[in-house]
């Protein structure tokens, strides 16, 4: 079992690494082409997120003690955007 695990992470290294910051940038603009900032943003109050908003660990602590606020957001948006496909699929 280690020589396959030790196998696949070989492979796996050997493959090029996609930049964080080029996949964040382009979400940002799929993102645009939703109206997200309009529609998203104004309406829960939240900030724009940017190519370093996911991209980066900020290892930010929350003030209470719980989830991480980036993960937070991250989790806030991904609901929204299952929202959104429910929403379609009831039209």
């Amino acid at each position: 079992m280690l020589k396959l695990c030790n196998n696949i992470l070989s492979s796996v290294e050997d493959k090029p690494k996609i930049d964080p910051f080029i996949v964040m940038e382009d979400i940002v603009e799929k993102l645009r082409l939703l109206n997200y900032e309009k529609i998203y943003c104004k309406k829960f109050k939240k900030e724009p997120i940017n190519r370093f908003s996911f991209s980066c660990n900020l290892n930010i602590k929350s003030d209470s003690g719980g989830a991480n606020p980036q993960f937070i957001s991250f989790c806030d948006l991904s609901n929204w955007l299952i929202s959104l496909i429910k929403q379609v699929r009831m039209l």
